[in-house]
């Protein structure tokens, strides 16, 4: 919680946070005036309010190419005051509509949707600065709170901003219209203490043809594998998320029989669990970027909408459910187990999505950052919009919403398995992560000398086992092992290691040719020294000829130089890992210093 009180990022942070309080009390005012004050009927009602969200979801079709182009061209904390000077103009349009409902004007309801099409745009043009300015301010060990403590403070904003808006509107029109204006204002005060970011790419062309614009945001996306496919698990998130927040009210209302007390109460345990995940998260992975955790929150987001979608409900008295019988432990005990079903789902939704944000913004090119998120929103949008009509086709067949939690448990699954089959490295993190945490106490020094960019060939003492992983955690970004296997049991597992990534070659004379293929990629590759199935690959002569910059990784604490023993009972063996600094090749660019060739990492 150290960079809450950080000026790098406490003034971005707040801008933030006032941003999403904002729009979700502005949101749930209209919703509610709409639904209780508006003399409309229900279809009337509920075709307005399926209106006003799909026109505050459109800016972000419409405008996403060009917020992430104006993110990567100009200084963002300049773009974001800008950003937020448009925020107060919306509100005092805001007020003005809320003012005429006040006075019974018959069209203030569709004055007051149109703002939402504006208040979408300014949230569209904000958004690819939100995430591209974090790694700017931030070093890479602060990015992973960072992004937790955004997360956090999001959905805390979306949920207090909900029921705040659900108090204005009970108050006065004219409250709501005054206290929007005050919360915009106080968002542009907080921007300004952003400090400069200066742009990531001056040169970056406005394209204004909308269908080259897409064209661009999907080339960008496309840079990197583990980009691509971090911008698709986010979009799942918000699929899942939209479901599960658009069905939680007929969920609590006919399937546990709550009122509509209950339902705030189930809406900010959901909420607040996520926030508390993402805390939890940036803690359980000491600050680094751990896409290890990936998996298990996928996991969980498939246990537990699946234990919600196969409890038995008619076991539950007929009698509706009030808070006061749930607060006194009164209610039937299938009820606390959706309580704790639909808590650890907002955990294991932190686990899930705060990694794949961390990694969105640590391995994108700094110059096509903000169009990368441009791109994320684009998805995201699109996700929430199939959501919809995903909702509508399976109503439409005769699923209820208990069902539509088992086939989010399904269709998670299989989400899940397909993200492992095509990116295994979240596999192969998720083992380091659960073996560091629970097995070794392993700590790690210098891992800032892996270079965050560009070809890096790592040079490691072979120790057994546990190499791959603890050498694939010390760097944050995907590791190539060079390996082979003679005997028949080792080719069995060959397929294992060609599918984790690794270089094994099919001859000894192949090594060289696919490593320098791989550094003419801009990748890292790691060799272990004395690497006896790799007998002539020349280390010297391949780092003579790669422009690639070298480091020495040291493996300590273990009972050899070749075996890592395997702790006993409860107690956590120690490994301490250490990143010498990066030593430059004969061929290595100028800005590197000279350094020998030859790397040692003996333990």
């Amino acid at each position: 919680m150290g960079l809450l009180r950080d000026r790098r990022f406490a003034p971005f942070f707040w801008t933030q946070f006032l941003g999403a309080f904002t729009d979700n009390a502005f949101k749930q005012a209209l919703i509610l005036m709409i639904t209780f004050r508006a003399a409309m009927g229900e279809a009337e009602t509920g075709v307005l309010i399926a209106v006003a969200s799909g026109l505050f979801i459109l800016p972000y079709f419409l405008f996403s190419p060009l917020a992430g182009q104006l993110s990567d061209k100009y200084d963002k904390a300049t773009l974001m005051r800008w950003v937020k000077v448009l925020e107060i103009v919306i509100m005092c349009l805001a007020a003005a509509g809320f003012v005429f409902a006040s006075f019974g004007i018959s069209w203030a309801e569709y004055y007051l949707i149109g703002i939402l099409f504006l208040m979408g745009t300014q949230s569209t043009f904000f958004g690819p600065a939100k995430y591209s300015i974090i790694p700017q301010h931030l070093r890479n060990d602060e990015l992973m709170e960072g992004t937790a403590l955004v997360e956090m403070g999001t959905f805390v904003a979306i949920l207090t901003g909900t029921i705040v808006g659900g108090v204005l509107i009970l108050q006065s029109e004219f409250f709501v219209g005054g206290s929007l204006i005050a919360l915009a204002t106080a968002g542009w005060l907080a921007s300004r203490g952003i400090p400069a970011a200066a742009p990531s790419n001056p040169d970056e062309p406005i394209r204004w043809n909308w269908l080259s614009s897409y064209g661009q945001l999907y080339r960008v996306s496309k840079q990197k594998n583990s980009v691509l496919l971090a911008i698709l698990g986010i979009s799942w998130f918000w699929f899942l998320g939209a479901m599960v927040m658009a069905q939680l009210p007929n969920y609590v209302k006919l399937f546990i029989r709550g009122d509509e007390p209950v339902y705030i109460f189930f809406l900010s345990l959901f909420t607040i669990s996520i926030a508390l995940g993402s805390t939890l998260t940036n803690r359980l992975t000491n600050a680094t970027v751990e896409l290890g955790m990936v998996p298990v929150g996928a996991v969980g987001l498939s246990i537990f909408p699946l234990d919600i979608g196969w409890l038995d409900y008619s076991v539950l008295p007929e009698a509706t459910l009030s808070l006061t019988s749930l607060m006194t432990l009164q209610a039937d005990p299938l009820i606390y187990r959706v309580v704790f079903d639909v808590f650890a789902m907002g955990i294991a939704s932190s686990f899930f999505i705060v990694p794949l944000y961390a990694l969105l913004q640590h391995r994108t090119e700094s110059k096509t950052r903000s169009q990368v998120i441009a791109a994320n929103n684009v998805a995201g949008a699109m996700y929430m919009v199939v959501s919809a009509g995903v909702v509508s086709a399976l109503y439409s067949i005769g699923f209820d919403t208990a069902e539509l939690f088992l086939f989010l448990a399904l269709f998670n699954a299989l989400n899940t398995i397909y993200l492992i089959i095509v990116h295994p490295e979240f596999l192969l993190r998720m083992g380091s992560w659960l073996v560091g945490s629970m097995r070794y106490r392993v700590r790690y020094h210098g891992r800032h000398n892996i270079p965050r960019e560009g070809a890096c060939v790592v040079v490691a003492n072979r120790v057994g086992w546990l190499d791959w992983p603890v050498i694939t955690t010390a760097c944050e970004r995907p590791v190539r092992f060079v390996t082979r296997h003679t005997n028949v049991e080792a080719n069995r597992r060959m397929v294992v290691a060609r599918w984790l990534g690794a270089i094994v070659p099919r001859s000894e004379d192949e090594p060289a040719s696919e490593i320098e293929a791989a550094l003419e990629r801009g990748e890292v590759v790691c060799l272990f020294e004395n690497a006896d199935e790799l007998p002539n690959l020349d280390l010297d002569a391949l780092l003579e000829r790669a422009e690639v910059r070298g480091v020495p990784i040291a493996l300590h604490g273990f009972a050899s130089s070749t075996t890592l023993e395997t702790p006993t009972g409860w107690i956590r063996r120690s490994v301490t890992v250490t990143i010498g600094e990066a030593e430059p090749t004969p061929n290595a660019s100028d800005e590197l210093a000279d350094a020998p060739p030859r790397l040692h990492a003996s333990a």
